[in-house]
């Protein structure tokens, strides 16, 4: 396959030595003809034949070779270089003319001259003027000869003279230029190799060659605009995704290989390794999932959430970091009620009121993982926020003020806001003669009863809450636990299919859609930037699920690998929602477009303003007559030129495209091109049953062993915070000394674990415990509780034999054993990390060969029973 990648420039190098030798031969044997007719002496060079005897056939063989070589280098990468387009052209203009020049000059010295000088013997000359005439016809004959010559020379006079006039188009034309042929586009495909995500969006509607879209432009965002049945799903996206999954299994295929490689971090930035499509209807989620089957992708790493299945997926939204959380759902009530004339529900305080309740979730018991059902619960029932609420007072530190980490200290001020807001809006009922209220039935029986001070202010936020919980099929794919995972989905690759079934759900449907984009969005924020594998996120009819955030998501995806593709029948409805403002800035973020015919004429001519305009010249004429009854009678007429602008598609142009054409504009080397047109670029039928490309099974059981082994050894999300959210820990803190641990049989191990990185996650929702049954002693110990201990390093040491480790045989000193002692016993869970973010790196050999093994959460309590 390399040796291939190098036939086109070796071919090129051919093609232009060959035509630098056909421009060497006609110049020598131009001269040799014109000294010739001079001297009256034949030059002659045994490599470049007679010359005078030029062959009119291979003076076309020879043009040929000149305007494909120039035509072909204009697609080989080498020579796409300014000096080599100049080298190859000029090479072609002077080759052609030079040949053209002493094919002619050779025929009149041949063939006219010499016919002329006989006819100039036979005359008689009898008087002094024919003398002067033809006594010497040497200088006539010079003269006739180079009548060829000199008549190029005016046309090439001519040519430049127009160059001068238009100099700037016509530089910037040649170099841009690039010769469009689906036949030539094959050739060049021979030096392609395969990188980054790259897909084909469909052939060019004029020269037929295919329109590719760079995977490094991907991330620039596209947004697919079409009226119904226009195609834009079937001739566009469908064949889009089919490309995705087919750079997915290239990804898990070499995954073995790639992950062994010290540089994985790096290399892995290359590879696409999943995708995530939202859509309202489920046409599109089911033949999407006919072609991941086709690809032979684990079904374990499908995740199809479709609230019409009885026995669906589901997720959990209040899952993650809870300031993420607390914003995702106050985002989500907030787009139900925008429909309505009157916000008044939703103002600041009920919206402060949401999150507030949120937050006391989420924080007074971290370690449990809440659902939906709580939130619900905690509305209609006072005293179990009552009882959440002390429990959170339980969980401050002593003199957390004076904690020296700053963004430790600010989580507990967060905390202690939440614990003053409920202080003053969570008050015991007073009975009138000012006594205190008791609970007289049920599981609270005997407490002092309370009630929300701010009820009768957030009725309407109750209304949407009872809404959303009394809607079966929302149950089934939004309420519950869920073991998906958004950073584990983004960080290790899968397939997640959401159909939010807008014919049964309704105005319902749009909160499925929304908590599945802002939880993709938050989990993207959460990547590690540059680095990461590509993603891509593919939202049908987008309207519905947008949120006025948003426009950050597309804005700020590129940084984090990830490509959006947003498909919708018109912008218009975003104009209607949010403002034209709104609208542009979001149009600037998504740079690739797309565009299908019968668009409303907003959208025709917003979109034909955006595609450009083109430069050309007009002509007009111009007639002046002057009556024939009048002195000196006349008409003139007149042509002039004049350079106009044209849009490049009208908006009829755009409206009246053909069937299932496509006018798309788009960046490459992120430098926008013009608009241009495509057909349809039809998945072929038999590959929703047969993929051209599949998964390998071992491969596939290895890539796929990483993803469930992380699910075994973690129970919450990854935990990945923004920079910002990060907690700084002190750089002297060593978890582990230096040890080399031998086994019985004598093999001798290497292995290491060094001191963590200055940073680690904070995740309000999962990473405190109470302080309430530790003295100061053991604060120092609770604060590495959450620190990550890599997979690998596990491995290392369930090679160990168990017994020399319950027999205390291993070298851990002592120190260290006592440390490892109490981090695995106040800790519920080990999270492990991928290996690009470890916090701690390790080293392992066996006899010189690196080795790696694979543990669960079970393996883990054998080996480490230290009760």
């Amino acid at each position: 396959m390399d040796s291939k990648r190098h036939i086109p420039k070796t071919l090129i190098i051919i093609l232009f030595s060959i035509s630098l030798f056909f421009t060497v031969k006609s110049i020598f044997n131009y001269f040799s003809v014109v000294v010739k007719e001079f001297s009256n002496q034949e030059l002659t060079f045994v490599l470049f034949g007679n010359p005078l005897s030029p062959s009119i056939v291979e003076l076309i063989i020879a043009t040929i070779i000149f305007i494909y070589t120039w035509l072909l280098s204009t697609k080989v990468e080498r020579f796409k270089e300014l000096k080599w387009k100049l080298t190859i052209f000029i090479n072609m203009i002077v080759g052609v003319t030079v040949y053209y020049i002493w094919l002619t000059t050779a025929a009149v010295s041949n063939g006219l001259i010499p016919y002329l000088q006989a006819k100039i013997n036979q005359i008689d000359i009898n008087n002094v003027w024919m003398a002067v005439m033809l006594g010497n016809t040497s200088n006539l004959m010079i003269t006739i000869l180079f009548i060829p010559t000199a008549a190029v020379l005016l046309i090439l006079l001519w040519v430049s003279s127009q160059y001068s006039l238009y100099s700037e188009p016509f530089i910037k034309a040649f170099q841009d230029f690039e010769f469009r042929n689906k036949l030539f586009q094959r050739f060049a495909k021979l030096e392609y190799k395969e990188s980054e995500p790259d897909i084909v969006l469909g052939p060019d509607s004029k020269s037929k060659e295919e329109v590719i879209q760079y995977g490094k432009d991907r991330t620039l965002n596209s947004l697919i605009i079409g009226a119904i049945g226009t195609g834009k799903t079937s001739a566009l996206v469908l064949p889009i995704l089919n490309q995705d999954l087919y750079w997915m299994t290239k990804f898990i295929n070499e995954y073995p290989v790639i992950y062994q490689q010290n540089d994985y971090s790096n290399i892995r930035g290359s590879y696409l390794n999943g995708i995530s499509v939202i859509e309202p209807s489920n046409d599109l989620c089911q033949k999407v999932y006919q072609l991941v089957k086709a690809h032979n992708i684990p079904e374990e790493a499908i995740f199809y959430i479709d609230p019409t299945n009885p026995d669906t997926k589901n997720i959990n939204v209040m899952q993650g970091p809870v300031d993420q959380v607390a914003e995702a759902v106050a985002m989500v009530v907030d787009g139900l009620s925008e429909s309505g004339e009157s916000n008044f529900f939703f103002e600041q305080s009920q919206r402060n009121h949401l999150k507030n309740y949120i937050y006391l979730l989420k924080l007074h018991n971290p370690e449990a993982e809440v659902i939906f059902d709580d939130l619900l619960e905690m509305y209609d029932n006072p005293q179990l926020v009552r009882k959440m609420h002390v429990r959170l007072k339980e969980t401050f530190p002593s003199g957390y003020l004076q904690i020296e980490k700053r963004d430790e200290r600010n989580h507990w001020k967060i905390v202690k806001q939440i614990d003053e807001w409920f202080d003053a809006n969570l008050l015991p009922v007073s009975e009138k003669n000012g006594t205190v209220r008791r609970v007289t039935e049920g599981e609270y029986r005997g407490e002092i009863a309370y009630f929300d001070a701010q009820a009768e202010y957030v009725k309407g936020l109750r209304n949407i809450l009872n809404d959303i919980g009394a809607n079966k099929l929302i149950r089934r794919v939004l309420f519950g636990k869920s073991d998906f995972d958004f950073d584990r989905h983004l960080e290790y690759g899968g397939v997640l299919l959401v159909n939010t079934a807008k014919g049964e759900l309704a105005g319902l449907s749009n909160v499925l859609g929304k908590f599945v984009l802002l939880s993709l969005q938050n989990a993207v924020f959460r990547r590690k930037p540059n680095t990461s594998t590509y993603h891509h996120i593919l939202v049908d009819e987008f309207p519905d699920y947008i949120y006025r955030p948003f426009k950050e998501f597309p804005a700020q995806s590129r940084k984090y690998k990830t490509i959006i593709t947003v498909v919708a029948q018109t912008i218009s409805q975003l104009a209607d929602k949010y403002g034209e403002m709104y609208l542009h800035t979001l149009l600037g973020a998504l740079r690739n477009k797309m565009v299908y015919g019968d668009i409303p004429d907003y959208d025709a001519m917003l979109f034909s303003r955006i595609f450009g305009e083109k430069e050309q010249y007009e002509e007009s004429s111009s007639e002046q007559t002057v009556s024939p009854l009048q002195e000196n009678p006349i008409t003139r007429a007149g042509m002039s030129y004049s350079r106009v602008k044209q849009a490049l598609l009208s908006p009829s142009d755009l409206i009246y495209q053909e069937a299932f054409q496509c006018a798309i504009k788009i960046v490459v080397n992120n430098k926008p091109v013009p608009v241009t047109q495509i057909n349809a670029n039809f998945v072929p039928k038999e590959e929703f049953e047969n993929a051209i490309k599949k998964v390998q099974t071992e491969a596939g059981e290895l890539w796929l062993s990483d993803q469930l082994q992380f699910d075994s050894s973690s129970n919450s999300s990854l935990a990945k915070q923004s920079p910002e959210q990060e907690i700084i820990i002190d750089e002297n803190t060593e978890f582990l000394s230096n040890h080399n641990m031998a086994n019985e049989k004598g093999e001798l191990d290497q292995f290491s674990i060094q001191k963590p990185e200055a940073s680690y996650p904070l995740d309000y929702g999962n990473s405190y415990v109470s302080y309430q049954d530790f003295d100061s002693q053991n604060q120092e110990v609770l604060n590495q509780t959450s620190m990550p201990v890599q997979q690998n390093d596990l491995d290392q040491q369930g090679d160990l034999d168990q017994d020399q480790l319950n027999n205390g045989e291993s070298e851990l000193d002592d120190n260290a054993q006592q440390l490892l002692h109490e981090v695995l016993k106040t800790s519920n869970q080990v999270l492990l990390k991928e290996n690009e973010n470890r916090e701690f790196s390790y080293t392992k050999e066996r006899d010189g060969t690196a080795t790696s093994s694979k543990r669960s959460n079970s393996d883990l309590d054998s080996l480490y029973d230290f009760d």
